[in-house]
Order: structure tokens, then sequence, then C-alpha cells
């Protein structure tokens, strides 16, 4: 899943769905990350928002991430990220939730 990472880099990560032991079909939902400085701020103030990539693998249950080295621009330090999946149905499901930390570069950001 999603480890440390320098600033201002390229960051690829998948995330594998199983539900019920099984993979689910996912082309339909849409997997969502979110990046924030502090738990309780606000959507819209995260410093990373992100939608996967589901029409490559999501018939075989898997999210795709990119995130550009614009996308990842921001101050080093420590961070809290989610992942949610929102089936076409509606429902919502909290996939991972963990705090990460953001490392400082040597090269011009």
């Amino acid at each position: 899943m999603l480890t440390n990472f320098f600033q201002g880099t390229t960051k690829e990560f998948s995330v594998t769905i199983s539900f019920n032991g099984q993979a689910p079909d996912i082309t339909s939902d849409t997997v969502s990350f979110l990046m924030k400085s502090e738990k309780s701020d606000a959507d819209a103030d995260a410093k990373i928002s992100d939608t996967a990539d589901v029409a490559s693998q999501g018939s075989s249950g898997i999210a795709l991430f990119s995130l550009a080295s614009d996308d990842t621009g921001i101050d080093p330090g420590d961070y809290y990220w989610e992942i949610l999946w929102t089936r076409a149905s509606g429902k919502k499901y909290v996939l991972a939730s963990e705090q990460i930390e953001v490392y400082e570069r040597v090269f011009d950001v």
C-alpha cells in the first residue's frame, strides 16, 4: 500500500480490494485518496486528493493511484491519509487510514 515518500516525486501505488473473500468488479465504483495535515481539516483543505484508475484492472478489484510530482510537492512533515471505496450503489467503505511522512528533498522541488 502507501509508504513514506519524498516531496515533489512521483508516487504510484495500488489497492487490491477483497470483499467476502473475493475480488469484486470495481469498474463502476470510485476509489478516492485524501491526505491532510490534521484529521479534522476539511476535505476541501486536503493537501493531496486523487481518484484511482479503476478501468485498467478494476475487474480484478485493483485500484491504481498515480500521484504526479506536482501533487506531492507539499511541505515535508507528518500527514494523515485515507482511502475510501464508494460503490456505484452509494455504499462507502474505508479501506485504510494511517499516518505517513513526507521527506524533504536535497534537489530543489
